[in-house]
């Protein structure tokens, strides 16, 4: 067990997103018209299980699997990902993957996922099968595959109510607990020799490291019993020098007689997870370390070790696996309660890879995005990622960042000169950059409440004449704060100690000195004092999700509303009267297209997907509605052609480029 799973956060993620359906996306060719994932160098999720083709150094093919997220493929060694959890349940608490030995020809791969046993696929992921007959404990731990797999079928199972055994590819299972004082099986590592010796090891919570040399028939207590065997590692020679490692709460073991005694040599690190050795051991005596503190590695057969945390941005490693052409390749890959990573030399950087499981909560554009193609996006668990190039790949951004759960950006409209970025967080306030995301401080002062508690920073809007006024605002449960300096204070401007959910600031500001403010099963606020002092606009029964602004307020008068519990909501004068556009409730963002004026577009991301309109919301159509993806965040990047960028819950950001500019639509819903 990597770490204890609290139920209650199971049931309250099940219940947060059963209304949308299966938590899948369909994942669609890259091309016009279509949407294709745009989340290269994001990484996130809680990876529990890493597993590499036996032949990584020509396929290139990696596994892994999410807590709660399911199996991710990548063929190019992590580069891109893709979602494989077609036949899986909904709700996916990854434990472990096996893949077999003969994986170029029979294209099989495991999967034991807990409350719901084990998988199989024959297809290399693209489809699986529960293959649980015989099993009477479903909360599994470790999955174990012969290295021999393509003529014996035989894979044992780790549960915390005892071993299984399956002699037949998974296709019925057995108990193979004789011998066992503790049956709550927590690491399993088999023998290379295992068609010959027949000998596994099995490390337990409380009971020690058992070994059985028949298979799993009958088992019998090692030399080592110390409790919470995490991690177990064998030599790829064990038949010749009868090596084995086992990590224990804080310490690795090593035997070179097969268990029959061991040897502490490590320090007391803090909670061993996952153990590896070289394929070429034997030869270059190298065993990483996988710890609650980050990973460590000896080159001397454990005599020594160097810790080597180097782009780690998340030390609690869950899972370590290693390229079996490391002599040559120096590949290893390791799973955190954060995302994955994957070091080319040995250990001695890591880079973040993916899989990109994480919430998006807001995307922002450079004001000059045509000429530098920046994006910036807020996560709700791995703070902010920053693109270059129009979000083909992303580098994490975070600096100086205390609080990764990002809610909010705004970006000034002369970033290219002073490069500053907002980020408003939950729980610690708002951050500031001063050059373009490399580095962030907090700026707080001022916003707190009665009790000098920094806020949550729910919302950010930026004045457009901010290189002059230097006024932002900042949307909190505790109203809507206002700073004149850039975010060095902040004071507070009304609006009652409200829940602020969204703002939108008026392109006209320096002259109307408008906003509107989003509160919480409260309606739609208005200012046009620059939030000295606030009305309610027409709008007030509603629990508004998101705020957008025709480019062209000033003259025309229009914003729109989108809402969780009722619709989207359009306003021709100014928030003084509101008509609902038709399309419904669970809208949580919206954006609109530069040239409003001419194209009359405006999109809507709801708990489905992202729906269109492109006659000023009078009729909406399901953007490709094989895209059904909880959609946080949008932005128009583009609109010659039309581009769009969607930040969706759980799967990174996608993009969608339109082949025709304002091609006429088929509506799905008319108001």
């Amino acid at each position: 067990m990597r770490r204890p799973v609290i139920i209650l956060v199971f049931v309250l993620f099940i219940c947060a997103f059963s209304s949308f359906g299966p938590f899948q996306p369909s994942i669609v060719q890259a091309g016009e018209d279509s949407w294709t994932q745009s989340s290269k160098g994001m990484y996130g999720g809680d990876i529990t299980a890493i597993a590499l083709s036996p032949s990584y150094e020509t396929d290139r093919t990696v596994y892994a699997g999410v807590s709660v997220g399911g199996v991710f493929k990548s063929t190019n060694g992590g580069i891109n990902w893709s979602v494989l959890n077609n036949g899986l349940p909904d709700f996916q608490l990854v434990k472990s993957l096996a893949i077999s030995p003969n994986y170029a020809n029979d294209h099989t791969i495991y999967v034991a996922i807990t409350f719901d046993g084990v998988f199989k696929s024959t297809n290399r992921g693209d489809s699986w099968s529960a293959v649980n007959n015989g099993l009477t404990e479903m909360w599994v731990e470790e999955l174990a595959i012969s290295p021999n797999y393509s003529t014996d079928q035989t894979l044992f199972l780790g549960t915390q109510d005892g071993l299984f055994k399956s002699s037949d590819g998974g296709a019925s299972w057995s108990t193979a607990n004789n011998g066992l004082s503790d049956t709550n099986i927590m690491s399993i590592a088999i023998s290379p020799d295992f068609a010959s010796d027949q000998t596994l090891f099995a490390g337990t919570l409380t009971g020690g490291v058992f070994i059985s040399t028949d298979g799993g028939s009958s088992w019998e207590l090692s030399g080592l019993t110390r409790s919470s065997l995490e991690a177990l590692a064998i030599s790829p020679d064990f038949a010749n020098d009868r090596t084995v490692y086992a990590g224990a709460v804080n310490e690795v073991y090593k035997s070179i007689d097969g268990g029959a005694s061991w040897d502490q040599v490590s320090p007391a690190y803090d909670l061993v997870y996952a153990l590896i050795l070289s394929p070429d051991y034997t030869t270059d005596q190298t065993v990483f370390a996988g710890t609650g503190g980050g990973v460590y590695k000896s080159i001397d057969g454990a005599a020594s070790w160097e810790q080597l945390n180097g782009g780690l941005t998340d030390l609690w490693v869950n899972t370590l696996t290693i390229s079996r052409d490391f002599t040559h390749d120096q590949t290893i890959f390791l799973g955190t309660s954060s995302g994955s990573f994957r070091s080319t030399n040995g250990g001695a950087s890591w880079k973040g890879i993916g899989p990109p499981y994480l919430d998006v909560e807001a995307l922002v554009l450079s004001p000059q995005y045509v000429a530098d193609q920046i994006i910036f996006a807020g996560t709700s668990q791995e703070g902010v990622f920053k693109s270059i190039d129009g979000g083909n790949s992303w580098n994490w951004a975070n600096d100086g960042l205390t609080n990764f759960f990002v809610q909010a950006l705004a970006i000034s409209p002369d970033y290219s000169s002073d490069q500053t970025v907002f980020a408003g967080t939950f729980g610690e306030g708002v951050f500031k950059s001063i050059d373009g995301g490399a580095t962030w401080v907090p700026a707080n002062t001022g916003l707190t409440d009665e009790y000098g508690n920094v806020l949550n920073a729910s919302a950010l809007s930026i004045s457009p004449a901010y290189t002059n006024d230097q006024t932002i605002f900042a949307g909190t449960v505790h109203g809507v704060f206002r700073s004149i300096n850039g975010g060095a204070s902040w004071s507070y401007a009304g609006s009652g100690n409200l829940i602020v959910n969204a703002l939108a600031i008026s392109p006209g500001y320096l002259s109307d000195h408008t906003i509107f403010a989003g509160i919480q099963s409260g309606g739609v606020y208005k200012s046009t004092n620059g939030g000295t002092s606030w009305a309610f606009s027409g709008l007030v029964s509603s629990d508004p999700e998101a705020l957008v602004l025709s480019p062209g307020y000033t003259s025309d008068q229009t914003l729109f509303v989108g809402t969780d519990d009722d619709d989207v909501f359009k306003s021709t004068d100014g928030g003084a009267s509101w008509n609902a556009v038709g399309l419904g409730d669970d809208v949580f963002a919206l954006a609109i297209s530069p040239d409003y004026l001419s194209d009359q577009t405006v999109v809507a991301g709801r708990g489905n997907g992202v729906y269109v309109s492109t006659n000023g919301g009078a009729s909406w159509s399901h953007l490709d509605s094989g895209f059904n993806l909880w959609t946080r965040s949008l932005v128009v990047p583009s609109t010659n052609p039309l581009i769009l960028l969607a930040g969706t819950s759980p799967y990174g950001v996608w993009q969608y480029a339109f082949s025709v500019l304002n091609r006429t639509w088929l509506p799905m819903i008319v108001k």
